[in-house]
Parts: C-alpha cells; structure tokens; sequence
C-alpha cells in the first residue's frame, strides 16, 4: 500500500497531463450538450472528464489519491477520497444522471464493489460510460482474463447492463510504437513538453483517420450502458447457491 501511494503521487504531480486529450475526446464523442445533470466521475485522476462539464452541471470525482485530490481543489473540482475495493460512496440510492468510470476497472481487486455501487447509485434511465484497455496494450490489470471484448460484455449483461454505444480510442502497439518512433517523441514521464505533444498526436489520429479502425487496434475500448435494473433471477441463485453451503 505505501509503494502505491508513492506511485499515486508521481503520477500526479502535474495540473495538466497528457491524458486530458483523451478526456476531451470521450467528453466530445459521448457528453458534448450535457446540461443540468448530476454526474459522478469514478477515478477521475487529475480534472477527469467532469472538468468539462463543471460549468453547466453538478460534478463531483473519487479518488484514491491525496495529490489528485488537493490538485483537483485548485482546479474547482470537488473530490472525495474512497477505496473502491470495499468502500461506499456517502450518497443515497439514485443520486446520479451520469457515471463516469473511465481507465479504472482493471485496476480493482474486487471490481464488483464498484460495479454495485454504480447500480446503486445511477437514476432510472441514467447514462454509465465504462472503459477497458484493450488486452493487446500490455496495459497492466489486475484479471486479465475478465478484461476481452467478450468476456467483458458478459460481464456487463450478467449486472444487467445494457450496451448503447461503443467506440475506440488511441493506438495500440505495435503500430503504436511505430508512429511514436517516426515521430521522435521522448516518452519520459517527466517531460512536460512532450507528453502533452504525444497525448495531441493521439488524441488527432483518433479524431482522424484512425476513427473507423477495427476496436483490435484501439488502446482503450469504451463502453456507454444503461442499468435495466435489479437482476431477479442472477440475486435468487446467488442466495440459493449460498444456502446449500
């Protein structure tokens, strides 16, 4: 626990990093017009998604992160602080028109706690954005084998989720690795400069020609779903399952 609460906070020592563009994308292609709305960002890291829809809308992020959070305050964006293996939001059932959980999942020990708290927490008819890496990144998680385009729309339909939307954004390696060495970025993670220019390259590439790709070269696959509501019969064999035991 303390070598990630390190890490946590190397990774956010900027205001501004690379991945805003990849926020601004998921902003523009999923939530571009939203207004009047209660939304909830889950991992917002530093500004998240809701930095853009702060100004029309009622937002709020959780984090694990002291530094995201003390540098989300600087940026007006209210954060509270929850472990997402076990935790409960401090909010009653119904509280949010939208969930945002984006680049976070794949990280968790027990990824259901969120997944129930997000149907606990989303309005009837609530929108919920949901990303994976794709398994062909190299992108570190904790189930790899939960985390395929298949398994992972299971996934979503045994929580009684369903799928609206879908789309890709980035690169994924090795065509990835290729166009960031024809282009001489220096990768280092504390070079500003660069970091920022790489997160435009990409965020460019998906917003261009690599828009169509097939999802088997996207970096991260991004899913919008709706909760149809409490699955009877998946809760009725949980508890006769129990029972026998």
């Amino acid at each position: 626990m303390e070598k990630e609460n390190i890490l946590m906070k190397d990774i956010y020592k900027k205001k501004v990093t690379k991945n805003v563009f990849r926020y601004k994308w998921i902003y523009e292609n999923f939530l571009k017009g939203v207004h009047e709305k209660k939304i909830l960002e889950i991992g917002v890291g530093v500004g998240g998604i809701i930095q853009f829809l702060k100004k029309d809308n009622e937002v709020i992020g959780s984090e694990i992160s002291d530094s995201a959070i003390n540098i989300n305050k600087e940026l007006g964006i209210k954060t509270i602080k929850i472990d997402l293996d076990n935790g409960k939001f401090p909010f009653k059932d119904k509280s949010f028109d939208i969930i945002i959980f984006i680049g976070t999942i794949e990280h968790l020990n027990n990824p259901q706690n969120a997944i129930n708290e997000i149907k606990r927490l989303i309005r009837d008819g609530g929108r919920i954005l949901i990303s994976i890496p794709n398994p062909l990144t190299g992108h570190y998680q904790i189930y790899p084998g939960l985390y395929t385009y298949k398994y992972f729309t299971e996934y979503l339909k045994v929580n009684n989720f369903k799928v609206v939307s879908f789309k890709k954004y980035g690169i994924r390696p090795p065509l990835y690795d290729i166009l960031m060495k024809r282009r001489s970025f220096n990768k280092t993670v504390n070079n500003q400069t660069e970091n920022m220019a790489l997160g435009k390259f990409v965020y460019r590439l998906s917003n261009g020609i690599f828009k169509l790709k097939p999802k088997r070269f996207g970096w991260s696959w991004i899913f919008e779903v709706r909760y149809l509501g409490d699955n009877k019969k998946y809760e009725e064999f949980i508890k006769e399952f129990s029972s026998v035991y």
